[in-house]
């Protein structure tokens, strides 16, 4: 096995170690954020809907990004199975 393999993987796997180790509590959990959401949702983003208002409102370029990549995965799976099929003469 060559030493940068072996550096770099003991690095990964230290640096894993370590934040599985300083992860909060299950308990510790604070509910800031979601309490937030649940209460001021209607108010601020006018949806009834709390999940339609956090999915659209407070996380719309999470859910473009999320979006993107999924069109991205669908377009390359697209084209790499058009360029097998054995019928195009193209």
């Amino acid at each position: 096995m060559n030493k940068p393999f072996l550096l770099v993987s003991l690095t990964l796997l230290t640096m894993f170690i370590l934040s599985v180790l300083f992860l909060p509590g299950f308990s510790s959990f604070s509910r800031k954020v979601s309490n937030h959401y649940v209460y001021h949702s209607l108010e601020e983003t006018k949806a009834p809907n709390v999940v339609s208002g956090i999915v659209w409102d407070y996380r719309a370029y999470d859910t473009l990004g999320e979006e993107t990549v999924l069109f991205a995965a669908a377009l390359s799976v697209f084209t790499l199975f058009r360029k097998l099929h054995p019928g195009d003469k193209k």
